[in-house]
């Protein structure tokens, strides 16, 4: 049985999946002006990665995400934003303390985030789920400070704390973009 007709191509989807979002968070960013703000990193944020083995620092192509418009860089500048979609991400394994796909995502982009001075944002789908987005907790209480941006004081309608991750919180996508944009910090 050929790869085509078992099923849908990995990278494929994951590459759908990436357009998916670079369209939902320009709309979000632009109040629903601009689909074209973010696009897909070259490599997938893999060309940041070869530059940085010849010392050459790329950090507008870090992560899955990169600004292509002036009105994108308040999140690229701030956040590394990395897309995944899988079959399985092992979400169950976050309640019994495995190790997960998530959370091992989570761990690199904490450490490229850390290495790069700007904050982690994991934008994950597991088939038959709803997409998610993991923040640390500077990215939790610029985008969720109920205070000053939730409009309506909207519930969120997932928290979760992960204590074995570096400062993992999960929320559901669609809160995060029902957030103010224009809380995110000018660099």
């Amino acid at each position: 049985m050929s790869k085509k007709s078992r099923g849908v191509n990995g990278k494929q989807k994951g590459a759908s999946f990436e357009r998916k979002v670079c369209k939902d968070l320009s709309f979000w960013l632009s109040g629903g002006e601009h689909p074209d703000l973010l696009w897909r990193s070259a490599m997938s944020g893999g060309r940041s990665r070869v530059l940085a083995k010849q010392g050459v620092t790329a950090s507008n192509q870090l992560g899955d995400l990169s600004s292509i418009n002036r009105l994108g860089e308040p999140l690229t500048n701030n956040f590394i934003v990395e897309c995944k979609f899988y079959k399985d991400l092992d979400l169950h394994k976050i309640i019994t303390g495995g190790k997960s796909k998530l959370t091992e995502f989570w761990k690199q982009l904490w450490f490229d985030c850390k290495e790069n001075e700007k904050f982690p944002m994991l934008i994950a789908k597991q088939n038959f789920m709803p997409v998610i987005v993991c923040l640390d907790d500077y990215g939790k209480n610029i985008l969720f400070n109920v205070t000053t941006n939730r409009t309506n004081k909207q519930k969120l309608k997932t928290t979760v704390y992960v204590p074995r991750c570096p400062e993992m919180n999960i929320y559901h996508y669609d809160d995060l973009l029902k957030c103010n944009p224009k809380a995110l910090p000018h660099v």
